[in-house]
């Protein structure tokens, strides 16, 4: 057994996830229905949500999310994730795995 990669903080924000795939890294106000608005956006671009965390900011009020999806999201979904009120940034990273 080869030991497994974990990514547990990200500058402020407190995580804990593999870096596999695509990570859509979603810095946001902690208000109700952020996750409903990107999980809606994604569903209706046909992208695969394989899983998701929330992770509190040390500044009160903010949260990120990092949300593990199947493919690659197109520059106009990204728009329109980034459009949502309340969303601080966002990034899509790719991270391989190491054989």
């Amino acid at each position: 057994n080869k030991p497994e990669a974990k990514i547990v903080q990200i500058d402020e924000y407190r995580v804990d996830f593999t870096p596999e795939g695509y990570l859509l890294l979603a810095p946001h106000i902690d208000q109700p229905n952020m996750i409903g608005q990107i999980s809606t956006i994604l569903g209706q671009a046909h992208i695969n949500i394989n899983g998701m965390q929330v992770g509190k900011m040390t500044k009160a009020g903010h949260n990120i999310m990092a949300i593990a999806v199947q493919d690659d999201i197109p520059n106009d979904i990204m728009l329109k994730l980034r459009s949502i009120d309340g969303i601080l940034g966002m990034k899509l990273i790719h991270c391989e795995t190491q054989s």
